[in-house]
């Protein structure tokens, strides 16, 4: 027994001893873990005990037009936050808050009498004033956001409500001193995904990394009650601001094809319109424009149901938002992309040219044109028997246009259309640029090529067309658009100048199309509407627009391309309106628009008329 009873106890001491040695592996074991594996999480855990954080904003850059006026800039504004500890009546504050920063309604008004209507706003204001109550009852939260980008109106107001637990922290709100003027260039800013300050379209899209800067950070040691220390630690993060960019935009320039633009497209009855200035020997854009546009500090008002108002009711800007929503943001001299009709015919001629397919004496027969089942005809079925390649522009003649290209050949077209850029965007920075569209080499038929000849069957947007025409006014050599004159920086500035030339065609081509275009404008089917005394080299084009696969002569896309002085041009414009009824025909639309404007920007350039 006393044998036993020895090794019972010998038994529980040798339990007790590997005990102890399992427990002091595990806590060795638990220490590491702390101490290496979970090193990182827990000095955060520790450092949320023990600090606090606050954000200091970065303020956006700027963005100027080439006078150095801010098209877009910053305004003082407040975030409003809360204290939740420190609020002393909830539901007062709650109410009084709503009561001045105020809401969106979401209730259509229609089909509703006026009890119930008032119904349905009480019910509306109390969900705002219980969801904002339940922010400022979050007691165990040192900060609670409650409404951002308010202005110094408002914080007024609250500051005189005197609600304890209130603050505000200084904030910048995005502004636009010029109201609408070059919204479609400039972009506006938003909201992501994130709640962060994020740029859509335009410059405020492309730009938007070097226009946010990046934002700073105060951490400020806090007690167990989460309050400041006086004497703690005091870690500042510096914001850094965005920088400021500096358009091409010539602001007069900008203002004139705007209000003229606006007066055209109303004349017109056109869906809409787009002008574009640039200057042509560098690919500077002087002014850019379309029309409806909207205002970018309000953007959001574009994109409110107002099928509740009869059309009486509505206001120039809530008529905008029912029709368009936001099909007004794009940039449709960039967006737009449409097929452009005539104003192509000289990017042909030139190829025939260039590769020596015709001279400027050929003689090309005007006459029906058939081809693989179908007959292309003359806008107006007139024809002229045979006509040089400058008569075959100026009566804008499909046929003769459909033969020219069947004596360049399907190869030598294609490569020379992608040489003027087209099938790619034109890398203008604006983020809503969208390409043309040109089908792969082997999937062309013989009457793609016939059609394209004449602008059919293949598609652009208006900056790629000017973009072309730039290698006429330059020796041949293409140039590319830009609109971006420089980026600031804290020690420096990046400058901008024209990317890129191209050699796309010779020189003595390049000539022969420009007296081939200034022979348009002087006898051409438009040449009423031509401003006497200026030597202005031009095209037309009147697109049909197809409808469920079917060209609707009812429904056109209306341009002229333009520059003068033509020996030595100071702009080249386009003008481009989509669907205008008062006249289907570029030259009773757009070319009375263009030279309207010509004859403001020859008094600007101080171009006198030739005597």
């Amino acid at each position: 027994m006393i044998h036993s009873n020895n090794h019972s106890q010998s038994l529980r001491s040798s339990l007790l001893k590997y005990s102890f040695i399992v427990l002091f592996f595990i806590l060795i074991g638990k220490l590491y873990f702390i101490q290496v594996e979970a090193h990182g999480r827990y000095i955060a855990l520790a450092e949320k005990q023990h600090w606090i954080g606050k954000e200091i904003p970065a303020k956006r850059g700027e963005i100027l037009s080439s006078d150095g006026f801010p098209l877009a800039t910053n305004v003082p504004a407040y975030l409003v936050f809360a204290v939740p500890r420190e609020v002393e009546n909830i539901d007062d504050t709650a109410s009084k808050l709503i009561e001045i920063i105020g809401y969106e309604s979401t209730i259509k008004k229609e089909d509703l009498d006026e009890e119930q209507l008032k119904e349905k706003l009480d019910e509306e204001k109390k969900q705002h004033v219980d969801e904002m109550k339940d922010l400022l009852s979050q007691k165990d939260l040192l900060y609670m956001p409650l409404a951002y980008k308010q202005d110094e109106s408002t914080k007024s107001k609250i500051e005189e409500a005197n609600l304890k637990g209130i603050y505000f922290e200084k904030d910048y709100k995005r502004s636009y001193p010029e109201g609408e003027m070059a919204s479609h260039v400039l972009g506006f800013v938003g909201k992501n995904d994130r709640g962060e300050d994020q740029g859509y379209y335009g410059i405020e899209g492309f730009y938007n990394g070097e226009l946010k800067g990046i934002a700073g950070r105060i951490a400020l040691e806090k007690d167990a009650l989460g309050r400041p220390i006086p004497l703690g630690n005091y870690l500042p993060v510096g914001s850094d601001d965005g920088r400021d960019i500096v358009l091409t935009i010539n602001r007069q320039l900008q203002y004139l094809i705007e209000k003229k633009l606006e007066a055209g497209v109303k004349k017109y009855d056109a869906r809409d319109g787009t002008v574009i200035i640039m200057d042509p020997q560098t690919g500077k854009i002087l002014a850019m424009a379309s029309y409806p546009n909207y205002n970018p500090a309000t953007w959001q008002d574009y994109l409110k149901d107002y099928s509740d108002k009869k059309d009486e009711e509505l206001t120039d800007k809530e008529k905008l938002a029912k029709k368009y929503g936001k099909k007004l943001f794009p940039n449709l001299a960039v967006a737009d992309v449409y097929e452009p009709g005539s104003i192509f015919k000289p990017i042909t001629m030139s190829i025939a040219l260039e590769t020596g397919k015709i001279t400027e004496d050929t003689k090309i027969e005007s006459a029906p044109y058939p081809i693989s089942g179908y007959t292309i005809s003359t806008w107006n079925n007139k024809y002229f028997g045979l006509s040089t390649p400058a008569e075959i522009l100026q009566h804008s003649d499909n046929t003769g246009m459909a033969r020219v290209s069947e004596a360049i050949t399907l190869e030598p077209f294609y490569n020379y259309i992608l040489d003027y850029g087209l099938g790619k965007i034109t890398g203008i920075n604006l983020e809503d640029e969208d390409t043309s569209w040109i089908k792969d080499l082997d999937d062309w038929m013989s009457v793609d090529l016939a059609t394209a000849a004449f602008g059919q069957g293949i598609s652009v947007t208006p900056l790629q067309m000017m973009q072309s025409y730039t290698a006429f006014i330059n020796n041949g050599k293409m140039v590319t658009p830009y609109i971006v004159e420089k980026i600031k920086t804290t020690d420096a500035s990046i400058e901008f100048t024209s990317p890129s030339e191209k050699q796309v065609i010779s020189p003595e081509t390049a000539k022969k199309i420009v007296d081939m275009l200034v022979s348009v404008v002087e006898k051409g089917e438009f040449k009423f509407a031509v401003l006497p005394g200026y030597k202005i080299a031009g095209k037309t084009g009147t697109a049909q627009i197809a409808v469920n696969g079917i060209y609707d002569t009812r429904q056109t896309n209306c341009t002229f391309i333009g520059f003068a002085p033509a020996a030595d041009p100071e702009f080249l414009m386009i003008v481009k309106l989509t669907r205008p009824t008062a006249s289907t025909y570029s030259a009773e639309t757009a070319v009375p628009l263009w030279m309207d404007i010509a004859k403001d920007l020859f008094v600007y350039y101080g171009v006198a008329p030739l005597n």
